[in-house]
C-alpha cells in the first residue's frame, strides 16, 4: 500500500508538470491552471500525510517494513 501512495504522490506531481505544458500551449486557461494547481497541492498533501501517518503506526506488514 505504501508503495502505491509513493507513485500515486510521483504521478500528481507529474500531472503538474503537464499542466504547465498545457497552460503554455493554451489548452487551458490560467484560472483552470490555478484552480487544478491548487487541488494538485491538496491532494499531494493529504497522500504525503497518509504516509506520514503510516510510518507512525504500530500495525506493519511483511511489506510495509519492507518499504521504510
Amino acid at each position: 500500500f505504501a508503495q502505491f501512495l509513493f507513485v500515486a504522490k510521483a504521478s500528481a506531481g507529474e500531472l503538474r508538470s503537464q499542466m504547465y505544458n498545457a497552460l503554455d500551449l493554451n489548452y487551458i486557461s490560467e484560472v483552470e491552471f490555478n484552480g487544478l494547481k491548487l487541488d494538485l497541492l491538496k491532494l499531494s498533501n493529504m497522500i504525503y500525510n497518509l504516509i506520514a501517518s503510516l510510518k507512525t503506526e504500530d500495525i506493519k506488514g511483511i511489506k510495509f517494513k519492507e518499504v521504510w
